[in-house]
């Protein structure tokens, strides 16, 4: 994954990492700290009420 996000912000393509559980955060996290492209972003997801 790491490498596909790399390739499309070297293409210059904006990419935003969507995440659907709390699991996914650190995962996300490593992806934008790895690519380090200001075109690499991770979307917030909003917490369902409990």
């Amino acid at each position: 994954m790491t490498r596909f996000v790399r390739a499309l912000a070297a293409d210059g393509r904006p990419v935003r990492l969507l995440t659907g559980d709390a699991c996914d955060a650190p995962v996300v996290a490593a992806i934008v700290d790895a690519v380090d492209s200001p075109l690499v972003t991770a979307a917030e997801t909003p917490r369902s009420p409990t």
